[in-house]
């Protein structure tokens, strides 16, 4: 059966603008086996599914289901769009601005597509009015919300809110005279007031920048300190060379760690604030964390999942100072493998805070910083353990991408100072392998118990995207043996690497990166397949190390403690964390997009200064409309075919850009000349236009 939709879906996906019967299915299949009865019945199956659709239910006429969720979106040209929110369909999907029926732009909607092949469509449905931000303004002794020229009169307005207050409405769906009512669903801050900006991308992605009143009364009894009563039932290590590694401007900090080796077998402990002694199951601080789900950083802020009193003060590893603990304490072979694991509660000291910055002095042999001496011999010990977990890992299947992020440095107002790309040294590498190993191992114990737990799983990229790609890589001119399994993590790393020399390296293992599944949270363990865990072979991942910032992990804290202490309520549990896990997973996508769009408006702010200015760049990337450019400055922004000399049509199967008239071919990777025309923070937008472009011929 399951092969049966795989061929029907495939064949609707062939003729997506085209109804058919299940006799027409039967006759294009030409499978003997096949059966109009079997057909019409595998439909009715995928109907109910939601992927397909019947047009005709007397003539059981069926196509390609043509309805999609999406955001609806307005350009700055008047052109309207919904931009899909399913990954199965990854294109826009063109609206005529006529027939918007009311829709305003952010708009959550189900948008029927019309025509598959010109990806144009029509709303059906307005399902969730956006979270619209809007600044307060007295007309005529009435307040109301302007957004742009749109005015929304509210209905609940506080007196003591003043004109000029940036306020997130909740519109009616409907319009009332002339004008939308509407309802404050949250105050933001004054328009002039420091990091507003940020603050508004807050809480459109659905973050609370506000704890409750509830929390902060709870934190009210959370200690300063670390009191000797609280040592029972666990092991002191504060007699232990234990530290902590993090950035420069690190103040939560949730994990240290220590080695030693003991009957010739070497062990590393990773040992991780316990921030689940401090906050109950279900108490207010632990709610206020559940909904967040994750802590959200931005240029130069931190949107925290617990009060700072919390994560920045009990709960975060300081040095010289008493800290509870959960450890794990894993033994290593030679060959990397964890043959050993014991998790256990604990009291630790740490010895000293260290930066990556000066690790990295000290494991390039570069220098020693001052109060680093008594250090260096333990951490090169733990560099060589790294080296052997990741080459262990990398056997195993691990995928390793080059990063292509970029760090914006700002001011303590949010001014950008500069913008400079994420680099990862020897001592983020030490710390990625410690912790990839802690949560692997704690993974493993659970499931070895056979508990209810919250798994990190990472599902199989998508064969026919994946092959898609490498075929467009394949038509640049790149000459390798692209022969690839989905299944196989190791044989997408040879291309990968087979790839490394190529001046478009960046841009091709970005296309590669994005056939990959996101990570969710889940009950239930598939595996990892972007660092190598495989399921199939009892191995499994989940998230413990940052209890402080992700809630998956305070869970999997709970988790484990239940099970330590012998009080493990499996019904209790197995109800919950399914919840969690779902919600955890789509507020991290959440927390990725308010991350993406505050680096979009700081980027958009620094370039406010270059207005007229020309810059070098590369084109990295195509849509229907545009070519994004990427400048030297690490800065991208949009360029419309429509400021160009000819009529551009996008080549989606050959990933290029081809003028009707001149034949003009544009390629991913070339490098062109652009002016930078408009820079909105506002918008989060960059326009450039072009400035004597370097073209190939075709």
């Amino acid at each position: 059966m399951q092969n049966l939709e795989e061929k029907i879906l495939k064949l609707l996906s062939v003729s997506r603008n085209e109804a058919l019967t299940p006799s027409q299915i039967v006759k294009r299949l030409s499978d003997a086996k096949v059966t109009d009865e079997l057909v019409l019945a595998t439909l009715n199956n995928l109907k109910e599914d939601k992927k397909v659709y019947c047009t005709d239910s007397k003539r059981n006429l069926f196509i390609l289901n043509p309805f999609r969720e999406g955001i609806f979106k307005i350009r700055r040209n008047g052109t309207c769009y919904v931009k899909l929110t399913d990954q199965e369909t990854a294109f826009d999907i063109e609206i005529d601005h006529l027939r918007t029926y009311g829709c305003m732009n952010g708009d959550k909607v189900l948008v029927r597509i019309t025509d598959f092949n010109s990806k144009t469509g029509s709303i059906k449905e307005i399902i969730e009015r956006a979270g619209i931000v809007g600044e307060l303004v007295t007309i005529n002794n009435a307040r109301f919300a302007v957004v742009g020229d749109e005015r929304y009169k509210i209905l609940n307005c506080d007196a003591k809110l003043v004109d000029g207050m940036l306020v997130g409405i909740k519109v009616d769906k409907k319009r009332t005279g002339s004008y939308y009512t509407a309802s404050i669903d949250k105050v933001i801050g004054h328009k002039n007031a420091p990091r507003v900006a940020e603050m508004i991308i807050l809480y459109q992605n659905g973050f609370d920048v506000d704890f409750s009143k509830s929390s902060l009364e709870e934190l009210k009894a959370v200690p300063s300190s670390v009191s000797s009563n609280e040592f029972k039932d666990r092991r002191d290590l504060r007699g232990e060379l234990i530290f902590t590694i993090d950035g420069d401007d690190t103040k939560d900090i949730d994990d240290a760690i220590s080695y030693y080796v003991l009957d010739n077998q070497k062990h590393l402990a990773v040992h991780i604030a316990d921030v689940t002694h401090y906050v109950p199951f279900n108490s207010a601080l632990d709610l206020d964390a559940r909904n967040r789900a994750t802590s959200v950083y931005m240029p130069g802020i931190v949107n925290p999942m617990y009060p700072p009193q919390l994560s920045n003060g009990i709960c975060s590893l300081n040095p010289n100072v008493d800290r509870l603990a959960v450890t794990c304490d894993m033994g290593i072979d030679d060959h990397g493998n964890i043959v050993s694991q014991e998790i256990f509660l604990s009291v630790i000291n740490s010895k000293k805070q260290m930066t990556y910055s000066a690790v990295n002095e000290i494991l390039n042999a570069r220098s020693v910083p001052k109060g680093y001496e008594d250090f260096v011999e333990p951490l090169l010990k733990m560099r060589e353990l790294a080296d052997i977990l990741k080459n262990n890992r990398l056997s195993r299947g691990m995928l390793e991408f080059d990063s292509d992020e970029v760090k914006i440095i700002t001011d303590q107002n949010g001014k950008v100072l500069d913008i400079k790309p994420r680099t990862q040294g020897l001592g983020e590498d030490l710390i990625e392998e410690f912790m990839l190993a802690a949560n692997e191992a704690v993974a493993t114990y659970l499931l070895n118990l056979d508990v209810p737990a919250i798994y990190r799983n990472h599902d199989v990229p998508d064969y026919e995207r994946l092959k898609q790609v490498l075929s467009v890589i394949k038509t640049y001119g790149v000459k390798r043996d692209f022969s690839v399994s989905t299944h196989d993590p190791k044989a997408i790393q040879k291309i990968i690497d087979s790839l490394k020399d190529d001046p478009n390296f960046d841009i091709y293992s970005s296309m590669i990166l994005r056939c990959m599944d996101k990570a969710e949270y889940d009950v239930v363990n598939i595996g990892h397949f972007g660092i190598g865990v495989n399921a199939k072979k009892h191995e499994a991942y989940t998230h413990f190390t940052s209890p402080i910032r992700r809630y998956p992990d305070t869970t999997v804290h709970r988790v484990l403690k239940s099970v330590l202490s012998g009080d493990f309520n499996y019904e209790k549990l197995a109800s919950v964390l399914p919840v969690i896990a779902s919600h955890s997973s789509l507020m991290e996508v959440a927390s990725d997009k308010a991350e993406r769009e505050a680096n979009k408006m700081k980027m958009a702010s620094y370039m406010q200064q270059y207005l007229g200015k020309v810059f070098a760049g590369r084109i990295v990337s195509f849509t229907k409309n545009a070519m994004f450019v990427k400048l030297t400055n690490y800065v991208e922004g949009r360029l419309a075919f429509e400021t160009m000399d000819d009529f551009y049509v996008y080549q989606e199967d050959q990933e290029i850009v081809v003028g009707e008239r001149k034949k003009k071919v544009y390629h991913l990777g070339d490098k062109v000349q652009v002016v930078v025309t408009r820079a909105s923070s506002e918008d989060r937008e960059i326009d450039f236009e072009l400035v004597k472009p370097q073209v190939r011929k075709r």
